[in-house]
């Protein structure tokens, strides 16, 4: 390795992310240093790098561990797929292409909200009198 690549390895990089982000690159690469499909001394770099992690706004991450869990899969393609919440603000990755995975509408014969799968929809997946327990049976069925 040549001085110039050596010395931009130990330059100090400063980002502005949103902390849903930071956390998630950061988990990332905790991963990855611990990950048997990387090189040992990748592996070892990626460790000492992370040491070297300082976060400026700790009442920011205390508080988004606060937060319920939301579950982001993220494809080998690019694809993001997830339950919408206004608590990841997913518009900031780039364009949205958006689809229903279910439907929650009232049946007036029986007097019940009902949960359709968009896989599904001739089926009711699940129904009850309250739509906010329809909205939980949801969001749990579908994380």
């Amino acid at each position: 390795m040549n001085s110039t690549a050596q010395d931009r390895d130990h330059t100090q990089v400063q980002w502005t992310l949103p902390s849903w982000a930071a956390e998630l690159l950061f988990e990332t690469i905790q991963l990855d240093s611990q990950s048997m499909a990387f090189d040992p001394a990748l592996r070892k770099r990626l460790a000492a790098a992370l040491d070297t992690v300082t976060e400026t706004n700790l009442s920011e991450r205390q508080s988004h561990h606060n937060m319920k869990s939301h579950t982001v899969v993220i494809g080998l393609d690019g694809t993001v797929r997830c339950l919408w919440t206004d608590a990841i603000p997913l518009h900031e990755l780039g364009p949205l292409e958006v689809t229903r995975a279910s439907t929650i509408e009232f049946n007036n014969q029986a007097q019940k909200w009902e949960v359709r799968l968009a896989s599904n929809t001739d089926a009711v997946a699940f129904s009850h009198p309250s739509r906010e327990t329809c909205l939980q049976w949801e969001r749990e069925a579908l994380q």
